[in-house]
C-alpha cells in the first residue's frame, strides 16, 4: 500500500495555525506578566504609602518633629484645622512643626491609630484617605490634666518625585469629633520605668530599636530611628 503523505497545502496551513497559536501564548505570556508588574507596583505603592502614614503618626506621638518633617516634601501645604479658629493651622512644613511642637508640647503622653485606609495610585500620584484616631493625657494652659479625644480623617494628596520615596505634598484634615475633658492625675497610675512611654531619645522603643540592630547585626533604621 503505498504511503500517505499530506498534501502540501495542508501542511502550509497547519504550521501557519501552529506558529499562530505559539505567538498568541508568547503574548498572553507577556501580558500576564506586565500585568502582574503592574499589580505588584501598585500594591508596593499603597504598602510604601502606609507606612509613610505610620512614620507620621510615629512622629507626632514622641515629638520627633524632624521625622514629622521627612514625611513631606518640602513645599507641601497643610491644612490642618482644629478645634476652633485659635487651634487651626494652614501653611507650610515649618509653620506646621512651630505649631505642632506648642500643641504636642503640652502633651504627657499620647497616641495616634490609623484606622480605615483607601489609596488611588495614578503613577507618581496618588491620593489617600485615612481615619486617625488619637488620644493623649495632657495639662491645659491652665495646668489642668486633661484628656483629649480626637477623631478626624487625612486626605492626602502623595507624590513620589524622585521615583522611589512618597511624600505629602498636601494635607486636609477633616475633624469628625473632638473631646477634651477633665483626667484627675490619680484617675490614673502609670507604669515605673522601663514600660512608661516618652518623647524621643527617652522612650522604651529607642533601647528596644537599638538591640534588634545589634541582634541582627544592621544599619538599617528600625521605627524610623
Amino acid at each position: 500500500m503505498p504511503g500517505f503523505a499530506f498534501p502540501a497545502a495542508v501542511l502550509a496551513t497547519a504550521s501557519r495555525d501552529y506558529a499562530s497559536a505559539a505567538q498568541m501564548s508568547d503574548l498572553a505570556r507577556e501580558t500576564d506578566t506586565a500585568a502582574l508588574a503592574a499589580e505588584l507596583e501598585r500594591l508596593k505603592a499603597e504598602r510604601d504609602i502606609y507606612a509613610l502614614l505610620t512614620r507620621y503618626c510615629r512622629g507626632q506621638d514622641r515629638l520627633d518633629l524632624e521625622m514629622v518633617r521627612s514625611c513631606y516634601h518640602p513645599d507641601a501645604h497643610d491644612n490642618h484645622g482644629g478645634r476652633n479658629d485659635d487651634d487651626a493651622y494652614q501653611g507650610g512644613v515649618d509653620g506646621l512643626l512651630a505649631w505642632m511642637h506648642r500643641h504636642v508640647s503640652y502633651g504627657a503622653i499620647g497616641q495616634h491609630f490609623i484606622g480605615n485606609f483607601t489609596v488611588d495610585v495614578q503613577g507618581d500620584v496618588a491620593f489617600s484617605e485615612a481615619y486617625i484616631h488619637s488620644a493623649s493625657r495632657r495639662r491645659d494652659q491652665m495646668d489642668k490634666p486633661t484628656m483629649s479625644l480626637i477623631y478626624v480623617r487625612f486626605y492626602d494628596r502623595v507624590e513620589r518625585r524622585d521615583g522611589e520615596h512618597w511624600k505629602i505634598a498636601r494635607r486636609d484634615i477633616v475633624w469628625d469629633s473632638a473631646q477634651v475633658v477633665p483626667n484627675p492625675d490619680d484617675s490614673w497610675t502609670p507604669p515605673s520605668p522601663p514600660s512608661l512611654a516618652g518623647r524621643r531619645s527617652d522612650d522604651p522603643s529607642v533601647e528596644l530599636a537599638a538591640a534588634w540592630r545589634e541582634e541582627t547585626d544592621s544599619d538599617a533604621p528600625w521605627l524610623g530611628i
